[in-house]
């Protein structure tokens, strides 16, 4: 592309952008020195290259609406893709969680804010997980304990439930009021919660074609696979969904918790990226479950969740930029050998990812087959 003057703007029309520039100052898409259109679009996602030849008086790497009003046509108005983005926030709704809930309030709007700057083509949805209804997980007597198991406490709180489908992805987020319960032992039914809304994929609104994300936050581990049989259930997971027309798990006195390993192969299976958000006693487990599921990153939760939507686009930034190569289905008779040649030209034996990539950029695996 090459870069030419305008004759068609008048001297008194440049000199005019050339004082409103000025006075409202340089963003940051036209504080650099750019010379094509790959190196405009790298410097930020909202930043846009105008391709019409003597089209912006100005800058030809600009924001998209500084370059219209600078003439440019918008047919020739390069930006990157406005990828589609579906987020889930699943959220730990046990007694210990009650002051991160305020926060859970305006979630929508700050998070909407904050991301507008990667799409706008966003959709946003939120579930709520406790522990499976039954003894010992939850408090049975005196029978008043079962309706409101905070009969203690000054305030009331809803009967224990297992997962909830609070509200489906949409584009239009509304403030969700909702409130904790409580249950009686330390783990919680997280899993469950997780299985639930990345394969009720039509209750829960996925996109094919959008980036999925889910955010898991709590402040304590969940219960794994065998764990049920504590409470006398024996069925294991089947990997199915089973949310019933109230939006509720209604298996969950009946199947086993599912497996990291079955949980792992269904984030693959649907395309999500799971995001542990978790408090600070959390995140070394949750590090361990992240080196075994593809795609997923750690985020520490700080006091009140006040930092969950710096966590959140962290993480997503964290995802953007990596490049992973996951091996599905590979018999057991065959040996796959890969490297890795990051942007360095560094070659890596036995490394499937590559991280801290930017748009335009390559990466070169390479495998060999050994049967």
């Amino acid at each position: 592309v090459r870069i030419t003057s305008s004759p068609r703007f008048t001297k008194w029309s440049m000199y005019v952008k050339l004082m409103m520039f000025l006075f409202l100052g340089s963003n940051i898409c036209t504080s650099r020195e750019v010379r094509n259109c790959k190196e405009c679009l790298l410097i930020h996602p909202t930043c846009a290259w105008c391709s019409q030849e003597g089209g912006s008086s100005l800058s030809r790497c600009d924001l998209r609406d500084s370059l219209i009003q600078s003439g440019c046509g918008v047919k020739f108005i390069d930006k990157a893709a406005d990828y589609p983005v579906d987020l889930y926030y699943l959220m730990d709704m046990t007694n210990t969680m009650k002051d991160d809930l305020q926060k859970l309030y305006t979630l929508g709007n700050d998070l909407t804010s904050a991301l507008r700057v990667v799409t706008s083509n966003l959709r946003m949805g939120f579930g709520a997980f406790v522990e499976k209804p039954l003894s010992p997980y939850m408090y049975i007597y005196p029978e008043e304990v079962i309706r409101n198991p905070c009969y203690k406490f000054p305030k009331p709180c809803p009967p224990q439930f297992g997962y909830r489908n609070v509200l489906s992805l949409t584009e239009q987020v509304e403030r969700e009021e909702t409130k904790v319960s409580r249950n009686r032992d330390t783990p919680e039914g997280g899993f469950d919660a997780i299985m639930q809304a990345v394969v009720c994929k039509d209750k829960i609104g996925w996109r094919p074609d959008a980036s999925h994300l889910l955010i898991f936050t709590s402040d304590d581990r969940s219960h794994l696979a065998l764990n049920a049989r504590l409470a006398g259930i024996v069925q294991p997971h089947d990997g199915e969904c089973h949310i019933n027309n109230n939006n509720e798990y209604d298996k969950s006195t009946i199947l086993g918790y599912p497996s990291l390993g079955m949980i792992t192969d269904k984030l693959s299976e649907n395309n999500i990226n799971l995001i542990f958000a978790v408090t600070k006693a959390v995140v070394p487990l949750c590090r361990n479950y992240s080196e075994l599921i593809p795609g997923s990153e750690v985020g520490t939760l700080s006091r009140d969740s006040v930092n969950v939507v710096q966590l959140i686009l962290d993480a997503y930034a964290k995802i953007r930029s990596k490049v992973e190569l996951e091996l599905l289905g590979v018999p057991d008779e065959l040996s796959l050998f890969i490297n890795t040649t990051c942007l360095d030209g560094e070659v890596i034996a036995g490394v499937r990812s590559s991280a801290g990539l930017k748009i335009g950029d390559m990466v070169r695996l390479k495998w060999e087959c050994k049967c």
